[in-house]
């Protein structure tokens, strides 16, 4: 299992470099971007692609657990939010166990947040604009806990709908202690 997941993760780095190296950054790292494929809605747990207005996200270190972790509270910004989780949890009694399915060994959060200036329309995040715009990567998981971490290349596009709906397209990539953690999402996010 750990040699199939090592292949994974090997394919999705190798693909990012392709996708967001080789000229693709900017805007390229995602409307020109051959390589650029949006991940499929989840079929099982929570989703929630949300954005809020009047917020900032504030960052602060755990040192109990040594990890960080972002909140977002009243501000000035405009605050997006990709919320994924997906956590086993039995519905019968314990006597009718045997007849469900076993739990994951990883039941698992992930999140992408971050801010723009709320007068913004549309915009893209890339390079340097990546780390003005607070952006993370948030991964708790029952095998290890990395928090958030903050994205260290690729970009993010935005462009509104409307006062309750954004297009909001993600081909980002994070890393801690050798692991790389990446994301491509196209969604439309909406006001909670």
């Amino acid at each position: 299992m750990k040699r199939l997941s090592f292949i994974a993760a090997l394919f999705v780095i190798i693909a990012f470099n392709f996708g967001c190296h080789n000229g693709h950054t900017g805007e390229n790292c995602i409307d020109n971007n051959p390589y650029f494929e949006p991940e499929p809605l989840p079929e099982s747990g929570t989703l929630a692609c949300s954005f809020y207005t009047n917020s900032k996200i504030s960052i602060d270190e755990d040192t109990t657990q040594n990890l960080t972790v972002a909140y977002i509270q009243e501000g000035s910004n405009t605050v997006f939010r990709y919320y994924y989780n997906d956590h086993w949890e039995a519905t019968g009694s314990v006597g009718e166990y045997d007849t469900l399915p076993p739990p994951p060994a990883d039941a698992f959060e992930t999140a992408v947040v971050f801010e723009v200036p709320s007068n913004k329309e549309e915009f893209l995040l890339s390079g340097n604009d990546l780390k003005r715009a607070n952006a993370m990567y948030g991964n708790i998981c029952n095998c290890s806990a990395y928090g958030y971490l903050p994205i260290t290349s690729g970009c993010i596009k935005g462009i509104k709908i409307n006062d309750s709906e954004w297009q909001i397209d993600i081909n980002i990539l994070a890393e801690k202690d050798d692991v790389v953690f990446s994301k491509m999402i196209s969604d439309r996010f909406i006001t909670p």
